[in-house]
């Protein structure tokens, strides 16, 4: 009786890793994007009505929410 060869062991957030960067860069992309907007006067807070984006804090949490809910 011979032992089946043993698995190499991952580290934990192994996985995650490649989740993480693919996480990372869609909010850089979203953020590029949406300064683009902000500064030609078309990033609107909330609805397409609402008041314009002043703020470059604001320009990152927006990109951030947009990225994390898979906006295009």
């Amino acid at each position: 009786t011979t032992n089946p060869p043993r698995r190499k062991r991952q580290r934990p957030g192994a996985l995650m890793a490649g989740f993480k960067k693919a996480a990372q860069a869609a909010v850089s992309r979203k953020i590029q994007i949406n300064m683009r907007e902000a500064k030609a006067g078309r990033l609107h807070s909330g609805s397409a009505k609402g008041p314009l984006v002043k703020s470059r804090a604001q320009i990152i949490a927006i990109s951030e929410s947009q990225a994390r809910r898979g906006i295009k």
